[in-house]
């Protein structure tokens, strides 16, 4: 009996032994940091070099954090994760080739945030590529002098932009052109000196609180079945229309629409509605096409 009873102990404990050893380890750390003296080996015990090695060593839902000034390269994401600088540092991103600067191929259900950076110049890649995921969030960014566009959204996921600056991109500031199941919520958001400042083709956008000024084209650009909320904007200064439709619904209110050198407001299909609280003066003309107006509210 006292030797079955051995067997029967050493078996439990081999079973014991065996459970521990199969249940899986998250791989990677909550948090890891970068800093322009770190070094990419290892598990990232004290920073890296560059976000995307740093970004191998993080755990799914982490952190990677910039603790230093510097150019931290190109990242391509595939998991949830936040990127962002700590207060007062400089966090740069320059895109390499026809790459972005930020990639988002994210699995489904991943959420991307992004805070603090600045993604700068480089030699013909958009600033950030939101190909796939469930949400990126765009936070106290600054995108400028990119070769290609600003934010460039070909995804089925939610996008929102947050006190963000898009300036001076060869191509659109934003542009919307993946599923019509997307949806975009963007604040606060300066969209200055771009091709066009904002070209949305399917899906469903709000922007509110935003200045979108100098563009070469149209300020924000609208068809194929897309959907767009305007509220509280300026859009003024565009070399040529200010909001134009060729399909789809815009509506705007509580907006200023003015000194744009093409149209106001300009109908060329799809339903145009504007709310009687807007001002819209000093483009040429001020309006074209139909304009449909909504009651103040």
């Amino acid at each position: 009996m006292k030797k079955l009873g051995l067997i029967a102990f050493a078996m439990l404990a081999g079973l014991m032994s065996a459970s521990v050893w199969a249940t899986p380890v998250p791989s990677g750390s909550p948090r890891t940091y970068v800093s322009t003296n770190g070094r990419d080996q290892g598990a990232c015990q004290n920073p890296c070099l560059t976000f995307q090695y740093a970004l191998s060593q993080t755990s799914v839902g982490g952190e990677v954090i910039a603790v230093e000034s510097g150019n931290f390269g190109p990242v391509t994401i595939t998991n949830s994760v936040t990127i962002e600088a700590a207060p007062g540092v400089y966090a740069g991103i320059t895109p390499v080739g026809s790459a972005a600067g930020v990639t988002v191929n994210g699995v489904s259900g991943a959420n991307v945030v992004l805070r603090g950076l600045t993604i700068y110049g480089g030699s013909g890649g958009d600033g950030i590529d939101f190909n796939s995921g469930a949400a990126l969030s765009v936070e106290n960014c600054v995108i400028n002098g990119v070769e290609a566009s600003g934010i460039s959204d070909s995804s089925s996921g939610n996008l929102f932009a947050n006190d963000t600056v898009i300036r001076n991109c060869a191509g659109f500031g934003v542009q919307l052109y993946g599923s019509s199941a997307a949806h975009a919520s963007l604040s606060h958001v300066w969209l200055e000196n771009d091709l066009t400042g904002l070209l949305v083709n399917y899906g469903v956008t709000s922007i509110s609180n935003s200045v979108i000024s100098g563009n070469t084209n149209d300020g924000i650009a609208v068809g194929a079945s897309a959907e767009v909320n305007v509220e509280s904007c300026q859009i003024a200064n565009n070399g040529r229309n200010g909001i134009g439709i060729v399909s789809g619904t815009v509506r705007v209110s509580n907006s200023t629409v003015t000194d744009n050198a093409g149209k106001g407001l300009y109908q060329n299909g799809g339903t145009l509605y504007s709310r009687q609280n807007n001002t819209v003066a000093g483009n040429s003309p001020d309006t074209s096409g139909t304009i449909t107006p909504l009651p103040a509210t």
